[in-house]
Order: structure tokens, then C-alpha cells, then sequence
């Protein structure tokens, strides 16, 4: 996922960006923002440009920084900068400016509001010294997410673009000359080109710049040995590709360099000329994944990942065309964390295979049939994932959505209309609306009535085969299909497969505009069953039957209410795991209901949870798992339709491990662990439904 640059005010809310899914697994990933707090590249106005000086000492946790901030005649803009408890010095044109006291606490900043004359430009310059919080390597993943705060120590430092580290205009783009410097053994890093740098005795410096306007600066500094390979895109057109990596991540250089040259090369090709002059993979000292304009900014144990440098970075260098190149139009929904997926991460299982693709649409179904009705919302309101239930909607919907569009209109217009997106909009804030309209121009239809009912509307289709009958006439074998969908009805074109008494299958679509609608037509031999969207390739919400329990199911239903048993150091672990993985506060169920039917989460030792099944009325492991004396997790369902997951271990400490990974599984059905890693996992196999064809 992308991160957000901009300023952030004291409120907090929605959530957006990108993050490791968990510390050991990228996928994209957030910052929480306010929605309407967040700036985004301004549609109008000249961007304002920033000189600035920066000293960072990461192990101190101290930054000095001097500089000018450039407006342009009669432009007003409202600065934010974080501090202390003394104001800094700031003079527009050489007089000085007072500012305003915003908030206490950590979240303190100093605001000013500043005006340029009608007919001149106007420069503020400043000078100003920050302590940064220190870096506390105890921090999960969620945490991480939440930080407002720049944060420095030993290992490292982060400064968020959104938190106000240096004098950041509201609202606006900025372009910007910052020059660095850092002790001996560290270097720094922000987007940007690289103009110059020295690195001696006594330090390093290094001077980036961006003409391109962007909404905020993202600083981070390490000790770091930097790799490098220049990658040549076209003549005159070369891209700077660096790792900045800890000491003890230094073998894994050479195969970022190369993924990363890959994926660009790729992009480029594919979309159009990439936009920015670097392309850096930066390790982290926290548990975390952010994408940022030209950066990818990986946790330490992220990178040790085989599968990373494989799919997840390309995910990561897609969103310097979505997201980080294309800026999305929040108030109108976030399309780019969709179309990166659809474009980086299902790609590559496209080129698996054709079995690979359809496993991942199917699990982006399961995925959704988890979702509670409560925090459906239409793809308009996507701003940024805060729980998996956005996971669901505004990554896994919005990818499937795009892959509908390319059905609809065809590879090859589906393509045009990237590459003319790319070109009209790079640089720019672009929504929904712009999407179609670039669609449609390449597509020569109207989209209107796709658009609304995939982007515009919560929900999705539920589709449920009324009769299915065998007609014999002189002509030979028929067949009479009747499906019905709630209304209000979607427009749609529903794939049906007919199976035959001669071992075959007659493929069909059925139209659909109304709640019903019947197709009849002829058949080589007798018609023996009927399958709806056998291969996946409809959005919709599934039928029960057709849903595998996973974990996800007990993860994000509200009311899933955590099971243990009678140790209380036992209980006291197993509260802090459910905090983990639930998406709500669910206390502990001491008794069973009888004819209770709300979700259960199993949680204890390896000697103890088949009691604890017991006691609950629950069955015992499913005979096709085997862990041996591992830990473990499994979802499954009783007879009369209850949903429980089963968490087991060995000991406590093996037990405690589970709180990173587990929380990341919600797609599986079942998962084994070793040393609190995932060494397996799956989903029980479910073959699709087919209904029986009745004879007339």
C-alpha cells in the first residue's frame, strides 16, 4: 500500500496506506488519518517550494533544521510545524511571525497563517530544533500504523511526511531541495533526486530535490550500507535504484536491486514512463511496510521474507503509478490500493496460472462473504484499510471490479485505457468518475450503469437457482435455467456451465436486468446438473454451500466471543491474542447456551482444548489436519451452521508467539506454526455446487 503524505491534525480516524499485514508478510499496508484532515495533491495553485537544511542525529533523537519556504504572489497557506514548549524562529520577508499554540501534549504543533503581497513573492525562513520520540522496538504492527509522531533511535529513524516535522503547508504540494546530514555510519534517504552526496569520517550528507510537486516529505536515516545499480529505461531516461539495508540484511542487496530494476522496467512498459528519478528499498527498524514516492520501506524481517523481492515489492513499485503517481480523489474513493492489486498481486497469480488466478478471485469472495452487513460501504466511500473488513471491500472488491471492466471491454482496450489514465492524469488528483470517463473514451460505450451499481452501491449480487428443467423436442435435448437475485436487481451477465450425461459441459450466459430472468436452449446430450459462475469470474456474495470456513469468518464477526480454559496465566495470554486478532473487544464465555449460534474463538494448550471443545458442545480437530505437537489454528463449522476457531499450543510461550502471525491468516482455514512462524496453511477444499437438472 501507499502512505499518505500530508499534514494530520490532532484528530484521528480513518485509516489509510500501507502496511505489512504483519511484521513477517508484506502486502500493502496504513497510516491513520482523519479522511478530511489528509491533503492531497491541490488541483489548483502553484505548489510552494522548500529549502531546507536538516542535522539528524537518529541514536540522540535530536534534529536542527533551517530553511525558506518559497510562496508564490498572493498565495496564503496555513503552516503546521510540531514542537515543544518554545516557539521557533520564522520571519516572512524579515519580520517576525508569531505563531499559534495547537493541541498539547505529544500531539503540540505550532500554526501559522501566512500571506504572500498580490505582487510579489514572499519567503519565510526559519530555524527551528526538534527531540524526537524515541523508537520502542516493542511496537506491533497496528501500532505502527498509528504513529503520529516522528521517531528515532540506534537503529534508526522515521518522519513521517503527515507529521508536521518541518513547516508543512495544509493542503498544498510542495516541491523541495533538502539537504541531510548524519552522524558517521548512518545515511539518510527521502524521495526524491539524489543531487549530490559525501559520505567521510565525520559524517554523511546527501542533497535530494523534487521538481515533481508533492504532498509531503517522508524522511528516514539508518546505519545503513547502500547498494546501487542505475537502471536505463529508455536513452536519456536512466532511474537510480539503491538499497539502503542494516548491516545484517547486506546478502539480500543484489536481489532487491533487481526486482525492484524488474518491476520498473515492467511498469513502464506497461503504463507508461515512470515518474519519479529513484526507485529505494529502505529497511526498517519497526514492523512495518510503507510505500512512498520512489520508496519502499520494509521491516527488517520483511525483507528476510523469500516471497517479498518475488510479489509483494512489485505491489510496492505499482503504486508509483497508482497512488504515489496517480493521486486519488479520497472524497470520492480510493481506487488505487484495488487497481495495484489487481495489476501487481494478481498478475502474478495470472502467471501461475489459470487455477492459481480463479483460487485467488474465490478467496476474495470468501474474504467478503466474512464481512459484517454493518461495515459494507460502496467503493465511493473506500478511503484506506483500518480492519479486514476494508481489506475485503476496497482492496479485494475494487481488484475484482477491474477485472470485470477487462472482461467487459477486453485486454486490449482495457490496456489503452491504463496507458491513457497514466498520461492524462500522472501528477495529478483523479477519482472514480475520471476512471470511467477514460474507460469509456477507449472503450467507445457508455459505463454508466457498471459503474454505478459496482462503485456507487454497497453489496453485491446473491444469485439462487429457482429451477432448472430437461426438455425434449423434435429438434433434441433442452435445457430451461430460471435464476433469481435480490432486488434491487444488478445488470449482469451470469455465467452458466450445463453438465451432460456425456461426461461434457455447455457453457452459456444468462442476462440478467430483473430480479429473474430464464434462459432455454439446446444441448448435445441430456442435461444432468447446473453450476452458476463455475469459474469465478462474477462478483457476488456466496452461498453458504460454497464457503469453506476460514478464520476470517470468526475474525470479523461481531459477535465471535473467546472460549479458554481455567489457568488464569493461560487466560490472561489468551485475552491479549483474541485483542489480536478479533476486530472488536469480546470478552470470555464461561458458559455454553444451549442452541447458541454465535461464533466461538477456541483458545488453550495442546492438554486442554479437547476438554474445552467438550465442555462447549464443539467436535474435535477435523481428521485431515495432523499438527503433530505443533501449534496450531483451524476453523470449522458444526452440523446445525456454527462458526468456531480452534488456537492451540503447546506451552505458553509457543501460545503467545500466535499473537503476530495469527491475526494475518484470516484467509486460511487452517494454519501450523513452528517458533511463531506460519509453516503451513490452506483452505479446506470445497467443490463448487452444482444443482440437479429435474426432468419435465
Amino acid at each position: 500500500m501507499t502512505r499518505r503524505a500530508g499534514p494530520v491534525r490532532a484528530r484521528w480516524g480513518s485509516t489509510r496506506g500501507l502496511v505489512v499485514r504483519y511484521p513477517r508478510a508484506l502486502v500493502a499496508l496504513v497510516l491513520a488519518l482523519l479522511c478530511a484532515a489528509v491533503a492531497q495533491p491541490s488541483r489548483a495553485g502553484s505548489p510552494l517550494h522548500l529549502d531546507l537544511y536538516v542535522e539528524l542525529d537518529p541514536a540522540g533523537a535530536k534534529l536542527n533544521a533551517s530553511g525558506t519556504l518559497t510562496l508564490s504572489p498572493g498565495r496564503s497557506t496555513r503552516l503546521r510545524l510540531i514542537g515543544g514548549s518554545e516557539p521557533p524562529a520564522f520571519e516572512l520577508d524579515g519580520r517576525s511571525l508569531r505563531p499559534v499554540r495547537e493541541a498539547a501534549g505529544p500531539a503540540a504543533a505550532f500554526v501559522w497563517q501566512v500571506r504572500a503581497p498580490a505582487d510579489a513573492p514572499a519567503s519565510i525562513t526559519f530555524r527551528y530544533a526538534l527531540a524526537l520520540q524515541r523508537l520502542d522496538g516493542s511496537l506491533d504492527h497496528r501500532q505502527v500504523l498509528g504513529l503520529a509522531q516522528p521517531v528515532a533511535g540506534a537503529q534508526g529513524a522515521f518522519l513521517p511526511g503527515s507529521s508536521a516535522w518541518y513547516p508543512q503547508p495544509e493542503g498544498a504540494e510542495l516541491t523541495y531541495r533538502i539537504r541531510i546530514s548524519v552522524p558517521p555510519g548512518y545515511r539518510a534517504v527521502t524521495p526524491g533526486k539524489l543531487v549530490d552526496e559525501t559520505v567521510a569520517k565525520t559524517g554523511a550528507q546527501a542533497t535530494f530535490e523534487s521538481p515533481r510537486p508533492l504532498p509531503g516529505i517522508d524522511l528516514m536515516a539508518g546505519p545503513y550500507t547502500v547498494g546501487e545499480r542505475m537502471l536505463e529505461l529508455a536513452p536519456a531516461r536512466a532511474v537510480r535504484v539503491r538499497t539502503y539495508f542494516h548491516a545484517e540484511l547486506q546478502g539480500y542487496s543484489d536481489e532487491y536491486l533487481r526486482a525492484a530494476a524488474r518491476y520498473l522496467a515492467r511498469y513502464d512498459r506497461q503504463i507508461g514512463p515512470y515518474a519519479h528519478p529513484a526507485y529505494s528499498v529502505v529497511s526498517a527498524p519497526l514492523p512495518t511496510g510503507f510505500g512512498m514516492p520512489g520508496i519502499a520501506y520494509l521491516g527488517r524481517e520483511v525483507i528476510r521474507l523469500p516471497f517479498i523481492p518475488a510479489t509483494s515489492l512489485g505491489h510496492e513499485v505499482l503504486h508509483d503509478w497508482w497512488g504515489n503517481g496517480v493521486y486519488p480523489d479520497y472524497a470520492k474513493g480510493n481506487w488505487s490500493e484495488g487497481l495495484t492489486t489487481f495489476l501487481a498481486d494478481y498478475a502474478f497469480k495470472e502467471e501461475d496460472g489459470t487455477a492459481a488466478a480463479q483460487a485467488m478471485r474465490l478467496g476474495w469472495l470468501r474474504d467478503y462473504a466474512a464481512v459484517p452487513t454493518e461495515r459494507d460501504r460502496p467503493l465511493s466511500a473506500f478511503v484506506s484499510r483500518r480492519h479486514g473488513a476494508d481489506q475485503a471491500v476496497g482492496y479485494n472488491k475494487t481488484a475484482f471490479v477491474f477485472f470485470m471492466l477487462r472482461d467487459l471491454i477486453g485486454e486490449e482496450r482495457f490496456g489503452a485505457g491504463l496507458r491513457s489514465f497514466w498520461q492524462r492524469y500522472s501528477g495529478r488528483v483523479a477519482s472514480w468518475d475520471d476512471l470511467q470517463r477514460e474507460f469509456e473514451s477507449v472503450a467507445q460505450r457508455d459505463l454508466g450503469e457498471f459503474f454505478r451499481q459496482w462503485v456507487s452501491r454497497p453489496g453485491a449480487p446473491v444469485l439462487q437457482l429457482v429451477a432448472a428443467r430437461r426438455l425434449v423436442d423434435a429438434a433434441g435435448e433442452r435445457v430451461r435455467v430460471r435464476v433469481r437475485q435480490h432486488a434491487p436487481a444488478y445488470r449482469l451477465m451470469v455465467p452458466l456451465r450445463i453438465h451432460t450425461a456425456s461426461g461434457g459441459a455447455v457453457d452459456t450466459l444468462l442476462p440478467m436486468a430483473k430480479p429473474e430472468e430464464e434462459i432455454e436452449f439446446g444441448l448435445p446430450a441430456r442435461a444432468i446438473s447446473v453450476s452458476i459462475d463455475p469459474d469465478v469470474r462474477l462478483f457476488r456474495r456466496l452461498d453458504r454451500e460454497e464457503i469453506a470456513p476460514t478464520l476470517r469468518q470468526v475474525m470479523l464477526n461481531p459477535r465471535t466471543r473467546v472460549v479458554a480454559g481455567d489457568d488464569p496465566t493461560i487466560r490472561k495470554i489468551v485475552l491479549s491474542l483474541a485483542r489480536a486478532t478479533l476486530e472488536h473487544d469480546a470478552g470470555l464465555l464461561e458458559t455454553n447456551a444451549p442452541g447458541s449460534t454465535q461464533p466461538l474463538l477456541v483458545v488453550g494448550l495442546h492438554g486442554e482444548i479437547g476438554s474445552i471443545l467438550q465442555r462447549f458442545g464443539l467436535p474435535g480437530m477435523p481428521g485431515a489436519l495432523d499438527p503433530g505437537g505443533a501449534a496450531y489454528a483451524y476453523a470449522w463449522r458444526t452440523e446445525q451452521g456454527r462458526d468456531f476457531a480452534v488456537v492451540s499450543a503447546p506451552d505458553a510461550a509457543a501460545l503467545e508467539a500466535l499473537a503476530r502471525p495469527l491475526p494475518h491468516l484470516g484467509a486460511q482455514s487452517y494454519a501450523l506454526f513452528e517458533g511463531g512462524r506460519s509453516v503451513a496453511r490452506g483452505v479446506w477444499p470445497r467443490p463448487a455446487p452444482r444443482a440437479p437438472v429435474e426432468d419435465r
